[in-house]
C-alpha cells in the first residue's frame, strides 16, 4: 500500500487527490496551511470514493508537513500564485521561502519528492539541494504537462488523433522552453515535410509555450489545474508502480547535454521506484540545441537568486504556505 502525501490541496492538489481515488493500493495524506481545508477535502473525497464505487479509500488529513515524512511519495504544490504587478523575482523569493520551509519539515524523509511549485525548475533545484537525498529522489513536474500541451496543439493543427502522437519538450518551464519539432511521431512515424510546414505556420511552438498563460487569460482568475494534476498523477504512478517509464520531467542535470550541471530543467528521464533512474539525452538538431542552451541560460539567474536559501544552514522559519497555490499563474 503506497502512501502519497500532498502538500497544498487547492485546485491542483484537490484535482490530483480526486484523480488518484480510482487507483488501488494507495493511501492519500493531505496537508494544507488551512488545516480545516485539508480535513474537509479528505472527508469529501472519502464520500466521493464510496459513491463512485472506489471506496472506502484511505484519505487522511495531516496536521503538519512532518506527518508526511513516512510517505513513499510527497507532492509539493504549496506556494504563492503570481499576483498583479508582482515580478518574477518577488515570486521566486516568496516561493523559495515556502519550499525551504517544506524541505526543513521533510528533512530525513526517504520519500520521492515531486515538486510542482513554480518556478518549478528552480524550486526543484532548491528542494534537491536542501533535502540532500540520493540522486533522482527529487523531480519536478513541468515537461509532462508541456508535452501534453504540445501534442494537443499538434493534433488541432494537423487534425489528427492526439493519443497517437508523441513529442518531447526540453529546457526550462517558461517562455524559453523548447518543443522539439524533430521529436514528433504520429503512430510511431515521423511527420512529412508538409506536416512540419503546417505546424510551423500554425505557430505550434508559440502555442505550446503560451499554453498556461492562455488558460489563465480565459479563466480570468486562477490557473490550469486539471492538466497539471493529470501530469503529476502520471509521475506518481510511474514511481509507485516502478514502471521505468520514459517521462519528461525537471531534474538536476549531471553533465548531460554538453556539460550542463548543477541546474534543474526539463529532460526525458526513466522514472520508477525511488524516482529518476536515468537521465536520457534527447537528440536535437543544431538549431534546437542552440535554443536549449538559451533556455538553460535563462535559469542561471534564478539559481543565483536563491543562493541565500542554500547558504543558510538553519530553517527559514515556520512553514507558511498559501492554500492551494502554485508558484506561477502560468502553470
Amino acid at each position: 500500500m503506497a502512501k502519497i502525501g500532498i502538500v497544498g490541496v487547492g485546485n491542483i492538489g484537490g484535482a490530483l487527490a480526486h484523480s488518484l481515488l480510482s487507483e488501488p493500493n494507495l493511501q492519500l495524506y493531505l496537508y494544507d496551511v488551512k488545516i480545516s481545508m485539508a480535513k474537509g477535502k479528505a472527508k469529501d473525497l472519502r464520500q466521493a470514493a464510496v459513491i463512485s464505487g472506489h471506496g472506502p479509500t484511505a484519505v487522511y488529513a495531516a496536521n503538519d508537513v512532518k506527518d508526511l515524512k513516512e510517505c513513499d511519495v510527497v507532492v509539493v504544490i504549496a506556494g504563492l500564485a503570481r499576483q498583479p504587478g508582482m515580478d518574477r523575482r518577488a515570486l521566486l523569493h516568496a516561493n523559495a521561502e515556502i519550499v525551504s520551509g517544506v524541505a526543513t519539515a521533510l528533512k530525513g524523509t526517504e520519500a520521492t519528492v515531486v515538486v510542482v511549485t513554480n518556478p518549478v525548475d528552480t524550486m526543484t533545484y532548491l528542494m534537491t539541494r536542501l533535502l540532500d537525498l540520493p540522486f533522482g529522489r527529487v523531480v519536478g513536474m513541468a515537461s509532462v504537462l508541456d508535452e501534453g500541451r504540445f501534442c494537443s496543439a499538434i493534433a488541432k493543427i494537423l487534425n489528427v488523433d492526439a493519443s497517437s502522437l508523441t513529442a518531447c519538450v526540453v529546457g526550462a518551464h517558461n517562455d524559453s522552453m523548447v518543443p522539439l519539432i524533430s521529436s514528433i511521431r504520429w503512430g510511431g512515424l515521423p511527420l512529412s515535410p508538409d506536416q512540419v510546414d503546417r505546424l510551423v505556420i500554425g505557430g505550434v511552438i508559440e502555442q505550446t509555450r503560451r499554453g498556461g498563460a492562455n488558460i489563465v487569460q480565459l479563466l480570468g482568475s486562477g490557473s490550469a489545474y486539471y492538466g497539471p494534476a493529470e501530469a503529476v498523477k502520471r509521475m506518481v504512478l510511474a514511481i509507485t508502480r516502478d514502471e521505468n517509464r520514459l517521462v519528461r520531467c525537471s531534474v538536476v542535470l549531471q553533465g548531460e547535454y554538453a556539460g550542463v550541471t548543477d541546474l534543474s530543467c526539463g529532460t526525458p528521464v526513466v522514472l520508477g521506484c525511488q524516482g529518476v533512474k536515468e537521465i536520457v539525452e534527447y537528440p536535437m538538431s543544431p538549431e534546437e540545441f542552440s535554443l536549449f542552451q538559451r533556455s538553460v541560460d535563462s535559469l542561471k539567474d534564478e539559481r543565483a537568486l536563491i543562493q541565500t536559501y542554500l547558504d543558510a544552514s538553519i530553517a527559514m522559519g515556520p512553514v507558511e504556505m498559501v492554500s492551494g497555490g502554485v508558484g506561477n499563474a502560468k502553470v
